[in-house]
């Protein structure tokens, strides 16, 4: 793994459920691949120093997201280490609430800590997923491919798998 960096050990409290997932392509957005997305930088970049100002720590991480499909399983938050609430990190859409919990993602026996990135349903205007993905903030993580197998240690306290 390129940039290899790792921040306090996950608050996962030995409540913890490993999911197998495969890398899936997202829509672009949030890593600013899309072409046609008004986020020419991407939202992870964008929306950083909003959760940086508020101690969640997401600049440790590569300003995209990773799209784990967990299918056919389903997932869903139901509680959480950060949120920032009502974020008015663009005018282009409205503000928007965000959670975040810890977590590790293993690839190729390498394992990293990363968080859940979950913006919320209720907030969100566009580019929704699929309930079976998971996505993810990690470091970059050289070789990863769409189709890989990975697997997740969730913290079961915050995370709903079925």
């Amino acid at each position: 793994m390129e940039n290899e960096e790792s921040f306090a050990t996950p608050n996962l409290n030995g409540n913890t459920i490993i999911v197998n997932g495969v890398i899936s392509a997202g829509h672009g957005v949030a890593s600013g691949k899309s072409k046609d997305s008004p986020f020419g930088a991407g939202t992870i970049a964008l929306q950083a120093p909003f959760f940086e100002s508020l101690g969640i720590p997401v600049s440790k991480f590569f300003s995209a997201t990773i799209n784990v499909d967990i299918a056919p399983m389903t997932f869903d938050m139901k509680g959480w280490d950060y949120e920032a609430l009502q974020v008015n990190w663009t005018d282009v859409i409205p503000p928007e609430d965000f959670y975040f919990s810890h977590c590790t993602i293993t690839h190729h026996s390498r394992v990293a800590d990363a968080l859940i990135y979950r913006p919320s349903p209720a907030t969100k205007v566009d580019h929704f997923q699929k309930k079976s993905i998971i996505e993810i903030l990690a470091p970059k993580l050289d070789e990863l491919n769409y189709g890989d197998a990975v697997e997740l240690n969730l913290n079961t306290d915050h995370c709903s798998v079925t």
